[in-house]
């Protein structure tokens, strides 16, 4: 799968850290309008393109021993280098010596033998202005950012100086050769948008067949989107990007324990929901997954998982299959396939119409398992299950017989005590449900699984009977079976 990621700040390079994974043709189209930081120093001093957001993604892509890392993170504490760090020394030091920044970007992925490719989306020396609604004007990224934080503000209209500068071509490439193209996540009107500013970037998104993907924000962000929903997120895409610029976007699903959002909640910041009906209203599908990651007061996205999630869409095997079978019952399901098993999810006499409501419903059992872990009554099932089976059938291992066998009538009669106890086969249960290595294992196994479907199978009016065995005759070497 060729994926074109765009976007910028910390947002693109972790979802770089994911993708790397799953593709080994990825190019990441990054935004060099930042003026903060040690960034807007090198740019004022040197009068080169920003280098931090560049410097981030090669280093979610670099495929380097630790210490080559972990040095090119590293920022210097004194002296007139203070807060400076090693990567965009060595950035700008390649820049002095090439032709072009996107030439010194290209020499610094080579030295780090990155997956993928690296682009900056524009070669021009440009700056970000924003339009307030109470009239002012502000000039610069980290200006914008600031003024913003006054919450009665909001901004009506982004834009470059000077305006429409050329896209880099390989960019542009990039765009049209993509199987799945991924906006965001990141700052709405810093890292994302100011993309869409440059000439020929929004016209090829529109003009591509790829599937389109707007990675929702897991939070508002104090400066630039306090107060806003996804619907306005959406919005402001639109207005600078034209509607319809993405057909798809990805919302986290995963609650956000409130201890991790005090620390956001005193800058007025809070999780991000998605109003399906006026996101439908827009063309806009949303598609959830549980891809929130957080430590102490820092929330952020989940790599791997935000990989996983992508790869599902992008690939479009989420998308309801059906099969028609002669003298069967309506089933409906949802599988999530591996290399040796398949774990099925059955609803004998569910109407085929009702196929997304069960697999939806399905999916947000396992988002609460995974995210909330399992009740006490649960382990509790679960435990004597494990024990009745051990004796009952001690020889057995095989994962999709044991997951299958009783799962329909669970989730058809809305038992969610039976859900656990097909779970023991896997997990050897009882202590995993208790200390919440079950709970992780959901979401690794089933809800990350990069393999997903929806399949519906409809009966059909009885058929002629089949010839009989006698009747079929034998394969010949000019007709061999397939």
């Amino acid at each position: 799968m060729k994926i074109a990621a765009i976007g910028g700040g910390t947002g693109l390079s972790t979802m770089l850290r994911g993708l790397k994974r799953i593709s080994p043709s990825i190019t990441a189209i990054v935004t060099v309008m930042d003026n903060g930081g040690g960034s807007g120093v090198l740019r004022q001093e040197l009068g080169m393109l920003p280098p931090g957001d560049i410097r981030n993604c090669l280093q979610a892509l670099a495929n380097t021993e630790p210490t080559m890392e972990a040095l090119l993170a590293y920022r210097f504490q004194d002296g007139a280098l203070r807060g400076q760090s090693f990567g965009n020394l060595f950035l700008a030091a390649l820049n002095g010596m090439c032709d072009t920044f996107d030439e010194a970007v290209t020499r610094m992925s080579e030295v780090l033998a990155i997956t993928g490719r690296v682009l900056p989306v524009t070669n021009e020396n440009v700056q970000l202005l924003a339009d307030f609604d109470d009239g002012v004007t502000v000039t610069g990224e980290s200006q914008i950012a600031e003024y913003k934080k006054d919450l009665t503000r909001r901004i009506v209209r982004a834009y470059l100086s000077p305006e429409h500068p050329a896209a880099l071509p390989a960019c542009l490439d990039a765009i049209r050769e993509a199987d799945l193209i991924v906006l965001g996540p990141g700052s709405l009107y810093t890292s994302v948008i100011p993309n869409l500013l440059v000439s020929g970037i929004r016209e090829a998104i529109h003009e591509s067949d790829a599937v389109k993907v707007y990675v929702m924000n897991l939070m508002t962000q104090s400066g630039e989107t306090a107060g806003y929903t996804a619907v306005d997120h959406v919005r402001a895409l639109f207005d600078h990007g034209g509607e319809g610029l993405f057909d798809y976007t990805l919302v986290n699903d995963l609650p956000i324990p409130p201890e991790a959002q005090e620390e956001y909640l005193r800058e007025g910041a809070v999780p991000i929901t998605a109003d399906e009906e006026a996101l439908a209203a827009l063309g806009v599908t949303v598609r959830y997954a549980p891809v929130a990651l957080w430590q102490k007061a820092l929330v952020r996205h989940d790599p791997a998982a935000l990989a996983a999630a992508l790869e599902r869409t992008g690939s479009l095997l989420d998308k309801s299959v059906c099969v028609a079978l002669p003298d069967t019952e309506t089933v409906c399901g949802t599988a999530s396939a591996g290399a040796d098993a398949a774990i099925w999810f059955f609803a004998p006499g569910l109407e085929e119409k009702d196929a997304e409501v069960f697999r939806d419903a399905v999916l947000a059992a396992l988002r609460s398992a995974a995210g909330g872990g399992f009740s006490d009554p649960a382990v509790e099932t679960l435990s004597a299950a494990q024990r009745l089976e051990e004796l009952t059938f001690p020889e057995r291992d095989d994962l999709g017989a044991a997951l299958c066998e009783g799962f329909a009538a669970a989730w058809a009669q809305g038992d969610a005590s039976g859900y656990p106890a097909q779970l023991r086969a896997r997990w050897n249960a009882a202590a995993y449900l208790a200390d919440g290595s079950c709970a992780e294992a959901v979401r690794e196994e089933l809800l990350e699984s990069t393999r997903t479907a929806l399949v519906t199978v409809v009966s059909e009016p009885a058929r002629e009977p089949e010839p009989t065995p006698e009747a079929i005759p034998e394969p010949t070497e000019e007709a061999a079976p397939t």
